[in-house]
């Protein structure tokens, strides 16, 4: 199952859907990212700060223990060539 920014925010910054997302992301072996997940998971982080819902103290702990989950291997990353990005577009 690939997973996207709406799956892993509350992974990571605790809010109302975080423990259902947790019960569900643990049940796959391993669960999968794009390689834009880290780019898409940074811009939520920062509209996060601009709405005034988390600090920059927690965004930079948010950063660290999501990077640290792709270093120690918790997702399969999915590199993107230019045809998935294409297709992408052609289904928006």
């Amino acid at each position: 199952m690939l997973l996207d920014t709406s799956v892993l925010f509350p992974l990571f910054f605790p809010e109302v859907r975080s423990s259902s997302v947790e019960r569900i992301v643990t049940r796959l072996a391993p669960p999968s990212i794009t390689a834009l997940a880290p780019l898409e998971l940074h811009d939520a982080i920062s509209r996060a700060i601009r709405d005034r819902r988390l600090d920059v103290t927690r965004a930079r702990a948010v950063r660290v223990a999501f990077a640290e989950s792709v270093a120690e291997g918790m997702w399969r990353v999915i590199a993107l060539s230019p045809g998935h990005l294409a297709r992408a577009a052609e289904c928006l």
